[in-house]
């Protein structure tokens, strides 16, 4: 007979499920589960599991909900059977190991601040409840047990109640069975077993959270997070009656049906507010929803590449816009929380309306600027994305949807136009500033991670006003990365491999820097046509010309002269080895005459490097100082670009 109830965390083991003496039962990992898998996170690496992360973080977006009393958080379910040789009151943990043993460590480090606590209050009643509710039973046995000797030990320090053990980054167990891990979130480098670390990251984050700086801090905060916790947090368990069954339910549960994505929570979440608010939406706003995800479906067809997953595409779209609404970066575990806390605020149906209008308006834009197929991408800033997509940057993307949106919002109208170009144009002018650099490029593409979604948040909430435009120029042009002056721009001293220069970067730089409309863009349609400038040095005879390697001509090649690590030695044709073997010498020359033809491919001499014997030092340092002149021209401090159609 299979045996379930929907109980709190807190009330799990109090839960009839257990027979007459639920203050007696543990759960026990059986060697059929592998070991605790759970892990911190690497921030640059997302292939590194970081579900621990996620958790707490979770909880405490939840902890900071205004109806987190009325709305219960649910955390799965957990299935479990007794094995008919095992230990009396043993419940063996099929399903919901990994989550029941990041809560147990999560309890385990609650008990622990409180109990280092010196602050004057008692918390003895309340440690007291931690223990029996989650660490131990009335007998003093672990409520949890691992057949993993490893995670085992750890579970024993974790409801060690001597007062004795300090779980922060001292936290140095050794034991022959722990395989070592190293997590890094958040600027924080943790080292040791998963559990181990986990215990730690919860330490640590719940001091940063509740301002737990020593033992004299106050511990009444976190007593609160604990008690929502332990009240608020709900599980389905469900006691099988063998562990054949118990298997089967598990993978049933894990292998079957189709999950939902954040647009599908989306939609349930505007349901049911409809519903509570008594607004009798019904069709209307069912329609609505119908034709956004008809955008969406669009969307996902023009960027989907192979075999992607559709919802993994859904969730990061989803995870965009609602960075948009926040005005920082939401991470993947707190897309639903922020989607259900922005409704949970509408109060009209014209508000519900305007929320699921503002994700189909982004949606479409995005679909538009992002198109593999250049020739149909959105019209209004086309040169300033293609540019930028070149080079591999897409940061810019948020803000330049948001635009697109507030404009479109606008009735289209010439105001709000131009404060898009200007906006969208310095901010591409601040990127090339740091880009030509050399230095400043890597530091300014870290601050975009805050900086965007910031002023993202402003075009949605402010539109695109004159006094907004003006304020994000602004910023562009005081920002520590934008550099004072470009006079030493274009030395390659610190690069050790002239290639290390990123191609495409210096392509988009000199694309903007000559005016030249048509492209680039990375793929698509029409990619090959639109590259007309890369990464060759000057020639200086035929032999030169014929060469397959970019960066083996002339001065460069000799390495005569520092002159030719200078960008006035880069003449920018953007082919690849294999095309300009293909290429005559005539079909070289006349590219080159193309970029002669423009202002940058002359030297101060007034000579055509074409007509010079030799490149040499002299051309070399002319055509540099006529190049910083020309970008500090084209891209200065300021931000403020002429709008030129």
């Amino acid at each position: 007979m299979i045996s379930t109830e929907v109980v709190s965390i807190g009330d799990l083991f109090s839960s009839s499920v257990f027979g007459e003496s639920p203050e007696l039962a543990k759960f026990s990992i059986p060697p059929i589960q592998r070991g605790y898998q759970w892990g911190v996170g690497v921030q640059s690496k997302p292939e590194v599991d970081r579900s621990a992360y996620i958790l707490l973080k979770d909880l405490l977006n939840y902890h900071r909900s205004p109806s987190r009393e009325e709305m219960p958080y649910y955390c799965g379910t957990i299935i479990v059977y007794v094995d008919q040789h095992g230990y009396e009151d043993t419940f063996q943990l099929m399903d919901g190991q990994q989550r029941w043993t990041s809560y147990t460590a999560l309890m385990g480090a609650i008990f622990h601040l409180l109990d280092n606590g010196n602050d004057g209050s008692n918390w003895d009643e309340i440690k007291s409840d931690i223990a029996t509710r989650f660490l131990k039973t009335t007998d003093n046995q672990n409520r949890l047990q691992s057949s993993r000797s490893a995670d085992n030990e750890i579970l024993n320090l974790l409801t060690n109640f001597s007062g004795h053990i300090q779980l922060d980054s001292e936290f140095n167990f050794q034991s022959e069975n722990v395989q070592y891990e190293v997590f890094r979130m958040d600027d924080i480098r943790y080292r040791g077993s998963k559990l181990q670390c986990v215990a730690m990251h919860y330490v640590h984050t719940l001091k940063q959270e509740f301002q737990i700086e020593g033992p004299l801090s106050p511990r009444g905060s976190l007593v609160e997070f604990y008690e929502g916790i332990r009240d608020n947090v709900v599980v389905n368990l469900t006691l099988a009656p063998s562990a054949v069954v118990a298997h089967e339910m598990f993978i049933t549960a894990n292998t079957r049906g189709t999950p939902l994505n954040s647009f599908d929570v989306m939609r349930g979440f505007l349901i049911s507010r409809d519903m509570t608010l008594n607004l009798n939406l019904g069709t209307n706003l069912q329609a609505r929803i119908e034709n956004c995800e008809t955008w969406l479906d669009r969307y996902i067809d023009e960027v989907k590449v192979g075999s992607e997953d559709n919802n993994k595409l859904i969730n990061e779209i989803m995870q965009e816009i609602m960075s948009v609404f926040v005005g920082r970066r939401v991470s993947k575990s707190e897309i639903m929380f922020y989607i259900r806390n922005h409704i949970e605020n509408l109060s009209s149906g014209e508000e519900i309306y305007g929320f699921v209008d503002y994700f189909k308006r982004y949606i479409r834009s995005s679909m538009s600027i992002q198109r593999r197929n250049w020739a149909y991408c959105e019209s209004l800033g086309l040169e300033e994305n293609l540019r930028l997509r070149y080079m591999g940057f897409s940061q810019h993307r948020m803000l330049y949807c948001s635009m697109l949106v507030s404009h479109g919002q606008s009735d289209y109208s010439t105001e709000t136009e131009e404060h898009l170009l200007a906006i969208l144009r310095g901010f591409e002018c601040l990127c090339f500033r740091t880009i030509a650099s050399f230095i400043q490029f890597p530091e300014f593409t870290k601050k975009c991670y805050s900086l965007i979604p910031r002023q993202a948040n402003l075009v949605k909430e402010r539109g695109l006003t004159n006094d907004l435009c003006e304020e994000l120029l602004n910023e562009y042009a005081t920002l520590d990365e934008n550099p004072e002056s470009l006079e030493n721009v274009g030395i390659f001293e610190r690069v050790k491999n002239p290639n290390d220069v990123n191609p495409k970067k210096m392509v988009s730089m000199f694309y903007a820097l000559e005016n030249i409309v048509d492209g680039p863009i990375g793929s698509g349609e029409g990619s090959n046509a639109s590259r007309k400038i890369g990464a060759l040095l000057p020639v200086y005879n035929h032999r030169d010309v014929n060469a397959a390697q970019v960066w083996d001509y002339g001065v460069e090649r000799r390495g005569d002269s520092i002159a030719s690590q200078q960008i006035g030695n880069l003449f920018l044709l953007s082919l690849n080895g294999t095309q300009i073997k293909q290429m005559s010498t005539t079909e070289k020359q006349e590219r080159i005459q193309q970029f002669l033809q423009n202002s940058a491919g002359m030297v101060n001499t007034g000579t055509p490097y074409l007509d010079v014997a030799d490149w040499s030092q002299l051309q070399i340092t002319a055509r540099n100082a006529q190049l910083l002149t020309a970008i500090e021209r084209r891209f200065p401090r300021n931000c403020r670009v002429n709008l030129i159609e």
